[in-house]
Protein backbone atom coordinates (compact mmCIF):
# COMPACT_ATOMS: atom_id res chain seq x y z
CA UNK A 1 0.00 0.00 0.00
CA UNK A 2 1.20 3.57 -1.04
CA UNK A 3 1.00 5.29 1.99
CA UNK A 4 2.39 8.86 0.16
CA UNK A 5 -1.56 8.85 -0.05
CA UNK A 6 -4.16 10.25 2.15
CA UNK A 7 -7.09 7.94 2.85
CA UNK A 8 -10.39 8.82 0.84
CA UNK A 9 -11.66 9.96 3.83
CA UNK A 10 -9.01 12.46 4.26
CA UNK A 11 -8.75 14.07 0.51
CA UNK A 12 -12.51 14.13 0.36
CA UNK A 13 -13.12 16.45 3.73
CA UNK A 14 -9.71 18.58 2.55
CA UNK A 15 -10.95 19.13 -1.16
CA UNK A 16 -14.26 19.99 0.67
CA UNK A 17 -12.50 22.14 3.02
CA UNK A 18 -10.61 24.10 -0.40
CA UNK A 19 -13.88 24.56 -2.06
CA UNK A 20 -15.92 26.04 0.61
CA UNK A 21 -13.45 28.39 1.77
CA UNK A 22 -12.48 29.39 -1.67
CA UNK A 23 -16.77 30.17 -2.96
CA UNK A 24 -17.03 31.81 1.06
CA UNK A 25 -14.59 34.00 0.88
CA UNK A 26 -15.38 35.32 -2.50
CA UNK A 27 -19.04 35.12 -1.07
CA UNK A 28 -18.35 37.34 1.97
CA UNK A 29 -16.60 39.51 0.24
CA UNK A 30 -19.68 40.35 -2.37
CA UNK A 31 -21.72 40.65 0.74
CA UNK A 32 -19.62 43.43 2.24
CA UNK A 33 -19.28 45.26 -1.24
CA UNK A 34 -22.94 45.59 -1.43
CA UNK A 35 -23.56 46.44 2.19
CA UNK A 36 -20.83 49.31 1.33
CA UNK A 37 -22.49 50.43 -1.15
CA UNK A 38 -25.81 50.37 0.62
CA UNK A 39 -25.04 51.75 3.84
CA UNK A 40 -27.27 55.03 3.92
CA UNK A 41 -30.36 52.25 3.32
CA UNK A 42 -28.45 49.47 6.20
CA UNK A 43 -28.07 51.85 9.23
CA UNK A 44 -31.75 52.97 9.31
CA UNK A 45 -32.46 49.00 9.99
CA UNK A 46 -32.57 46.97 12.90
CA UNK A 47 -30.29 43.87 12.91
CA UNK A 48 -33.07 41.72 11.79
CA UNK A 49 -34.21 43.64 8.79
CA UNK A 50 -30.70 44.37 7.45
CA UNK A 51 -30.32 40.47 7.22
CA UNK A 52 -34.09 40.00 5.65
CA UNK A 53 -32.83 43.32 2.81
CA UNK A 54 -29.70 41.88 2.06
CA UNK A 55 -30.88 38.61 1.25
CA UNK A 56 -33.98 39.80 -0.47
CA UNK A 57 -31.84 42.14 -2.42
CA UNK A 58 -29.45 39.26 -3.31
CA UNK A 59 -30.77 35.94 -3.35
CA UNK A 60 -27.69 34.08 -4.70
CA UNK A 61 -26.48 35.13 -0.53
CA UNK A 62 -28.74 32.74 1.02
CA UNK A 63 -27.05 29.18 0.17
CA UNK A 64 -24.13 31.15 2.14
CA UNK A 65 -26.41 32.35 5.19
CA UNK A 66 -28.18 28.81 5.42
CA UNK A 67 -24.58 27.00 5.48
CA UNK A 68 -22.83 29.26 7.33
CA UNK A 69 -25.70 31.17 9.81
CA UNK A 70 -23.26 33.18 12.27
CA UNK A 71 -20.79 33.83 9.81
CA UNK A 72 -23.87 35.64 7.70
CA UNK A 73 -24.78 36.77 11.07
CA UNK A 74 -21.57 38.81 11.91
CA UNK A 75 -21.07 40.40 8.62
CA UNK A 76 -24.81 41.46 8.43
CA UNK A 77 -25.21 42.82 11.46
CA UNK A 78 -21.42 43.39 12.75
CA UNK A 79 -20.03 44.08 9.88
CA UNK A 80 -17.04 41.95 11.02
CA UNK A 81 -15.71 39.45 9.03
CA UNK A 82 -11.71 37.86 9.20
CA UNK A 83 -10.56 35.12 6.61
CA UNK A 84 -8.69 33.66 8.87
CA UNK A 85 -11.01 32.91 11.70
CA UNK A 86 -13.35 31.66 8.35
CA UNK A 87 -11.36 29.45 6.96
CA UNK A 88 -10.02 27.66 10.98
CA UNK A 89 -14.06 27.77 11.08
CA UNK A 90 -14.55 26.03 7.54
CA UNK A 91 -11.34 23.30 8.67
CA UNK A 92 -12.91 22.60 12.34
CA UNK A 93 -17.15 22.14 11.07
CA UNK A 94 -16.28 21.12 7.67
CA UNK A 95 -13.31 19.16 7.66
CA UNK A 96 -13.81 15.96 9.26
CA UNK A 97 -16.61 13.70 9.64
CA UNK A 98 -18.85 13.88 13.05
CA UNK A 99 -17.02 12.32 15.59
CA UNK A 100 -18.35 8.98 17.12
CA UNK A 101 -19.51 10.89 20.53
CA UNK A 102 -21.41 13.36 17.72
CA UNK A 103 -23.36 10.67 16.29
CA UNK A 104 -23.84 8.71 19.26
CA UNK A 105 -25.70 12.13 20.73
CA UNK A 106 -27.51 12.61 17.25
CA UNK A 107 -28.81 8.95 17.53
CA UNK A 108 -29.98 9.28 21.09
CA UNK A 109 -31.86 12.40 20.19
CA UNK A 110 -32.03 14.54 17.29
CA UNK A 111 -32.40 17.76 19.73
CA UNK A 112 -28.89 17.32 20.80
CA UNK A 113 -27.79 18.66 17.16
CA UNK A 114 -29.21 22.07 18.40
CA UNK A 115 -26.51 21.85 21.28
CA UNK A 116 -23.90 20.83 18.65
CA UNK A 117 -24.27 23.31 16.48
CA UNK A 118 -24.36 25.73 19.32
CA UNK A 119 -20.57 24.84 19.96
CA UNK A 120 -19.54 25.17 16.51
CA UNK A 121 -21.33 28.63 16.10
CA UNK A 122 -19.36 29.85 19.26
CA UNK A 123 -16.32 28.38 17.23
CA UNK A 124 -16.28 30.99 14.94
CA UNK A 125 -16.75 33.46 17.75
CA UNK A 126 -13.91 32.34 19.46
CA UNK A 127 -11.66 32.45 16.27
CA UNK A 128 -12.83 35.66 15.32
CA UNK A 129 -11.42 36.83 18.98
CA UNK A 130 -8.43 35.02 18.41
CA UNK A 131 -7.63 36.93 14.96
CA UNK A 132 -8.51 40.00 15.75
CA UNK A 133 -7.12 40.07 18.97
CA UNK A 134 -3.61 38.06 18.54
CA UNK A 135 -1.76 39.10 21.61
CA UNK A 136 -5.18 38.30 23.78
CA UNK A 137 -5.27 36.30 26.66
CA UNK A 138 -6.55 32.71 25.66
CA UNK A 139 -7.69 32.07 28.81
CA UNK A 140 -10.22 34.86 28.46
CA UNK A 141 -11.01 34.03 25.08
CA UNK A 142 -11.65 30.13 26.40
CA UNK A 143 -14.17 31.98 29.23
CA UNK A 144 -15.72 34.05 26.11
CA UNK A 145 -16.06 30.79 24.03
CA UNK A 146 -17.65 28.74 27.18
CA UNK A 147 -19.87 31.45 28.25
CA UNK A 148 -21.24 31.71 24.69
CA UNK A 149 -21.78 27.70 24.64
CA UNK A 150 -23.57 28.31 27.72
CA UNK A 151 -25.89 31.21 26.84
CA UNK A 152 -26.60 29.15 23.29
CA UNK A 153 -27.24 26.44 25.41
CA UNK A 154 -29.69 27.55 27.86
CA UNK A 155 -31.45 29.81 24.94
CA UNK A 156 -31.50 26.49 22.90
CA UNK A 157 -33.24 24.32 25.90
CA UNK A 158 -35.93 27.10 26.73
CA UNK A 159 -37.16 27.07 22.91
CA UNK A 160 -36.80 23.45 22.76
CA UNK A 161 -38.96 23.25 26.09
CA UNK A 162 -41.65 25.61 24.35
CA UNK A 163 -42.07 23.87 20.94
CA UNK A 164 -42.47 20.77 23.08
CA UNK A 165 -45.13 22.31 25.57
CA UNK A 166 -46.88 24.25 22.24
CA UNK A 167 -46.37 20.73 20.32
CA UNK A 168 -48.31 18.75 23.53
CA UNK A 169 -50.95 21.53 23.76
CA UNK A 170 -51.82 21.28 20.11
CA UNK A 171 -52.43 17.92 20.19
CA UNK A 172 -54.42 18.06 23.16
CA UNK A 173 -56.52 20.91 21.10
CA UNK A 174 -56.85 18.14 18.30
CA UNK A 175 -58.22 15.36 20.63
CA UNK A 176 -60.48 17.59 22.08
CA UNK A 177 -61.65 18.53 18.89
CA UNK A 178 -61.94 14.92 17.48
CA UNK A 179 -63.62 13.89 20.75
CA UNK A 180 -66.02 16.54 20.15
CA UNK A 181 -66.51 15.77 16.72
CA UNK A 182 -67.35 12.22 17.11
CA UNK A 183 -69.81 13.16 19.94
CA UNK A 184 -71.78 15.55 17.36
CA UNK A 185 -71.23 12.83 14.89
CA UNK A 186 -72.94 10.21 17.03
CA UNK A 187 -75.61 12.49 17.98
CA UNK A 188 -76.51 13.44 15.04
CA UNK A 189 -76.55 9.68 13.52
CA UNK A 190 -78.85 9.26 16.64
CA UNK A 191 -81.16 11.97 15.39
CA UNK A 192 -81.00 10.83 12.17
CA UNK A 193 -81.90 7.44 13.10
CA UNK A 194 -84.90 8.47 15.37
CA UNK A 195 -86.49 10.58 12.62
CA UNK A 196 -85.88 7.68 10.67
CA UNK A 197 -88.01 5.32 13.08
CA UNK A 198 -90.69 8.23 13.78
CA UNK A 199 -91.35 8.25 9.61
Amino acid sequence: MDHSQKPMSESFYAEGVARMNEEGIAMAKRIIAFMQRNVPKLTSMDRVERKKYILQENPEFETFAQVHPIVYEYISTEQIFNVNAFKRYVRAVFGRPKTAEEQRLVAQDKKNMYYIKNKQYALYYKYLLQETNPHGNQADINNAYQETVDAMNASTKEMLERYEEAQKKAQIVEENFSQEKRTELVELLMQRLQEQSND
